[in-house]
């Protein structure tokens, strides 16, 4: 992991063998590390922030298709907000 002072920069292969590269504060991994009932940020793994990612990313679409705001014959766009 690289670390840039308030922003740390984590490059992830995915199974396909591409990458995800992702940009994130303190923040987010403390929320990862609290998720995952970790004692510090310093334990969280890529393993965790694919697992959370994945976990939140699921969650948020699972929440858009239920919103009738978002019941439409022609569902090609979710709106997350």
């Amino acid at each position: 992991m690289v670390y840039n002072h308030h922003m740390k920069k984590i490059k992830i292969e995915l199974s396909s063998g591409t990458e995800f590269e992702i940009e994130a504060t303190d923040t987010f991994f403390e929320a990862v590390a609290t998720h995952f009932n970790l004692k510090s940020i310093e334990d969280v793994s890529k393993q965790h922030l694919t697992e959370f990612i994945y976990s939140v990313t699921k969650n948020a679409l699972e929440k858009a298709e239920k919103d009738p705001k978002n019941n439409v014959d022609d569902a090609s766009q979710i709106k997350l907000v």
